[in-house]
């Protein structure tokens, strides 16, 4: 979506590049406000509505979307039933930043409506082409144009004479099918990460569960049930004092509740140097060990310490107590039961975890420190193919932001001998 620091960014172009013109969106579309709600009626026919959310949050409008299901008189089907090469924007919104969202139609039916708050418009795809519209409509350029002309004070709204008069910049109708055909391969490679990345969480949820409750294929030997203070060391930190008479020195991490559940902690924003954490207060937790936020919002997360530290009064640490438990191992199955930790609090209001309910967990171990350590490879890796796949996906937003902008306001051109299938 679009910010207020975007649409004042004096680095906007104030005017198309050579060889391309301005024109008024009613030069190439024809516009329709939609006024099918969401309500059943008697007498009308059912349909599928396109409402604000299916646009605000999707870049194209495709049959994998659950429409809403509602009904329509005849004269409103045929006026705002949607066809493929149309684009739909948010027409009004509570912010004036949110209007103008558009999203590009691939789909198609007899009962697939426009609904409410949104406007249709209908493309003369001999002059335009469609990706390209959708693309330009959502720049910042033209995002900002939307909120200098968005009427309201408690909600914000565009006039058809506003959306009408949108300036919109063409370039040879071959280079916006180039432009246009070039973002959608790049959205694709969005939407299929994304897809990836859920069938990996997928996959990684179903090794947790049968490593972790299960063991390792194959083995004769079954696991052996333990309580958590049985096998580890369990304490919680100190709280800093308010002077810095004698802190430690090294800029030691300390580590608060807020930063578990992210992955591993190797630094934080604040340091026992400068907070002056007084000896008295402190207990180090050595490197490599499970951490379990105790209170609040982000109670029963667990993080992973790379590095000594130590930590508030908010995290328990679990030091296992003998070289039989493999404290990676421990981690994957502290993170495996977060839930059942938290739903065995008594009580409303925000859980809260004590070291006492921690200690009297059970867990099913794998009876060696090998198997153990088996178990969390097979589950780092996992993760890992998680994270590189999450990193891609935002290599990708990012080169979506910056290519975007750079092909519709035609600072980089695309090469006219790209090869579009």
């Amino acid at each position: 979506m679009c910010s207020e620091s975007m649409l004042m960014d004096s680095r906007l172009p104030a005017r198309p590049p050579a060889g391309w013109k301005e024109v008024p969106l009613r030069a190439v579309t024809d516009t329709r406000f939609s006024n099918v709600d969401k309500l059943t009626k008697a007498g009308e026919r059912p349909v599928r509505l396109c409402n604000y959310t299916d646009v605000y949050n999707n870049d194209y409008i495709t049959q994998d979307i659950e429409f809403m299901e509602a009904t329509a008189a005849q004269p409103e089907i045929d006026k705002f039933r949607l066809q493929v090469g149309d684009v739909i924007i948010t027409k009004d919104s509570e912010t004036p930043y949110d209007i103008g969202i558009p999203a590009r139609v691939d789909c198609a039916s007899d009962d697939l409506v426009c609904g409410y708050h949104l406007a249709l418009l209908r493309p003369n795809q001999e002059v335009v082409d469609p990706d390209y519209l959708s693309k330009q409509l959502g720049h910042a350029r033209l995002a900002g144009y939307f909120a200098r002309m968005a009427n309201g004070l408690t909600r914000y709204g565009l006039s058809i004479g506003a959306i009408d008069d949108s300036p919109i910049w063409l370039p040879p109708q071959v280079e916006q099918s180039r432009i246009g055909y070039v973002l959608r391969q790049l959205d694709l490679s969005i939407v299929q990460t994304e897809t990836l990345i859920g069938k990996l969480n997928q996959a990684q949820a179903g090794l947790l569960h049968d490593l972790l409750t299960l063991g390792l294929p194959g083995l004769a030997r079954g696991l052996l049930k333990r309580i958590v203070g049985d096998i580890c060391e369990t304490y919680a930190g100190g709280t800093p004092p308010r002077s810095a008479s004698g802190m430690y020195g090294g800029g030691i991490l300390w580590v608060k509740s807020g930063e578990l559940g992210k992955g591993s902690i190797t630094s934080t924003e604040e340091t026992i140097t400068e907070l002056g954490l007084a000896a008295s207060s402190a207990k180090w937790v050595p490197a490599n060990v499970p951490l379990v936020a105790m209170y609040g919002a982000t109670a029963g997360a667990v993080g992973w310490l790379t590095v000594k530290a130590t930590t508030n009064q908010a995290v328990l640490a679990c030091v296992p107590k003998s070289s039989a438990i493999d404290a990676r191992w421990l981690y994957w199955r502290l993170r495996f039961d977060s839930d059942k930790l938290i739903s065995a609090i008594q009580g409303s209001g925000q859980p809260n975890l004590n070291k006492g309910l921690v200690d009297r967990h059970a867990v099913d171990i794998p009876p060696t420190p090998d198997e153990q350590s088996e178990i969390a490879s097979i589950l780092d890796a996992a993760e890992a193919e998680i994270l590189a796949q999450r990193a891609y996906l935002q290599t990708l937003r990012s080169i979506k932001v910056g290519l975007t902008d750079d092909l519709i306001t035609g600072r980089v051109r695309v090469p006219a001998e790209l090869e579009m299938a």
